[in-house]
């Protein structure tokens, strides 16, 4: 969890205007355990490949200005691979100077015996032929909820306003 809301306060922190987003991956599955990677992504200010080099270092960032602008010691990422590498996982970066970062790192889970699985409803719940008309601004929401209501073998549509979605209802009617 620490490792976690380390990248993404610090995410959200180098991101001004644009998103910052959270993906969990299931890499490997043993009958034991479960491996998985978690990605933050932002649209932030970027990491040039030489501040790439000195992020993982303990007291260290990008440069002086950073520190001055953004606060912080430099321990957040160097303590979150250590902390990755004990999970018998890794940590790393990818990013370009202005155009944003993606932060990763894996980590091995012991699987819970016995564990509840979530429930969802079905589409033969939901109604088979239920048609939906998702309203959101963001792309990237809107894009993951589309996939997701999709999975459910549900008709969806979706629009990046209110205006479109009152004009896509009332030329319906």
């Amino acid at each position: 969890r620490q490792i976690f809301l380390n990248l993404l306060s610090n995410g959200i922190k180098f991101t001004e205007s644009g998103q910052v987003y959270l993906l969990v991956e299931l890499e490997d599955v043993t009958a034991t355990h479960q491996a998985f990677r978690f990605k933050v992504y932002d649209s932030g200010i970027g990491i040039s490949e030489e501040g790439q080099k000195k992020l993982f270092n303990r007291f260290s960032q990008v440069d002086s200005s950073t520190t001055r602008t953004y606060g912080g010691t430099g321990l957040g990422l160097a303590i979150s691979k250590q902390f990755a590498e004990l999970m018998d996982g890794s940590m790393g970066v990818q990013s370009e100077q202005g155009k944003g970062s993606l932060f990763w790192f894996s980590a091995v889970f012991k699987k819970v015996v016995n564990a509840e699985q979530p429930r969802f409803l079905s589409p033969q719940v939901l109604g088979q032929g239920l048609s939906v008309l998702l309203v959101a601004t963001n792309e990237t929401l809107r894009n993951s909820l589309l996939r997701y209501l999709e999975n459910f073998e549900l008709q969806a549509l979706s629009v990046d306003s209110i205006f479109k979605a009152m004009t896509l209802l009332n030329d319906h009617e």
